[in-house]
């Protein structure tokens, strides 16, 4: 297998919770279940997973 096939699975991790976060976010405050104070935590979180696979080294 070369490096190019490898897959960066923390870095694809960290970026399918932070796109999760921010659809699930989404959803709910078109259904309107969710408080804003909850929906400002669900995206902050999106935005550290999001930051957290930026700051990563690529292999």
């Amino acid at each position: 297998m070369s490096d190019t096939d490898k897959i960066d699975h923390p870095r694809m991790i960290f970026g399918a919770v932070g796109l999760a976060m921010g659809v699930a976010t989404l959803v709910l405050s078109i259904l309107n279940a969710v408080e804003p104070d909850t929906a400002v935590l669900f995206l902050s979180i999106s935005v550290i997973c999001f930051g957290i696979s930026a700051l990563m080294p690529k292999r």
